[in-house]
């Protein structure tokens, strides 16, 4: 079960972690900002140094068929009764403007055991802000940023139905949103824990009707930009790995 992780605001070290996707290729860095330790790299190629490389699955929506927003879909479920179903979701491969609302539903768990839960969220990607390299000076080795321009993904998240209305955590997984390029390739991502002022976020919800605000950072290669957001799901938020239907299929906004 795949429970969403809150990010906390202190005074303390802030740690970054970018995956810096162009093409067929992700990159992860990692970032420390305390006094001593270094970034942890590792494997081949980067941009500017050498970070831990993994393969990119990201799916490109420039293939998506833009669709009229739907709460219907053919997508297998084997849903005990009560609670939202997966009928009520936005069909995966749906692309929804700048400001519309998808549904989105997860499912977690094994059904009978004391964790299992579905929930319903109402989700849309409210804008997409042009940032630049000089708002990520202030993070530790920032010249690995060199040559990329940053974009804040702001988004909004309702939590609208759930089964088991007492569990303590609901099933988000923020970092499904990723930024696209013109013509649908993907672009990198950085993910900071701590918080970041130039891309602020609520803490997770906790009952139904709740709304958390987020953010995310994309990276595009100067000279691009990022004009839409892609969602692809979080596997671990379904039954089996084949049960996420924006996997091969993401949702996507477009402006």
């Amino acid at each position: 079960m795949s429970l969403f992780t809150t990010r906390t605001r202190s005074a303390g070290a802030v740690a970054a972690l970018a995956a810096l996707a162009l093409g067929l290729s992700a990159c992860t860095i990692t970032v420390d900002t305390k006094k001593d330790p270094a970034p942890v790299e590792s494997s081949s190629s980067t941009p500017s140094q050498t970070p831990e490389e993994t393969p990119s699955t990201e799916s490109s929506p420039s293939d998506t068929p833009s669709e009229t927003p739907s709460e219907t879909s053919a997508a297998p479920a084997t849903d005990p009764k009560g609670g939202p179903s997966v009928e009520q979701m936005t069909p995966a491969g749906t692309t929804l403007k700048i400001g519309q609302t998808g549904k989105i539903f997860v499912q977690t768990g094994k059904p009978g055991k004391d964790y299992y839960d579905k929930q319903l969220f109402d989700v849309k990607v409210t804008s997409i802000e042009k940032g630049s390299f000089a708002d990520l000076a202030g993070l530790k080795n920032s010249d690995k940023y060199k040559g990329y321009v940053p974009y804040y993904i702001h988004s909004e998240v309702t939590l609208k139905q759930t089964l088991n209305p007492i569990k303590t955590s609901v099933s988000w997984t923020h970092t499904s949103f990723k930024g696209t390029l013109a013509g649908g390739s993907p672009a990198g991502s950085l993910i900071i824990f701590g918080g970041f002022d130039k891309c602020p976020y609520s803490k997770s919800f906790r009952a139904i009707g709740d709304t958390q605000v987020d953010c995310q950072i994309a990276l595009a290669p100067t000279g691009t930009a990022v004009t839409g957001v892609s969602y692809t799901g979080n596997s671990s938020n379904y039954l089996s790995y084949d049960l996420n239907p924006y996997r091969d299929k993401p949702l996507v906004w477009t402006k």
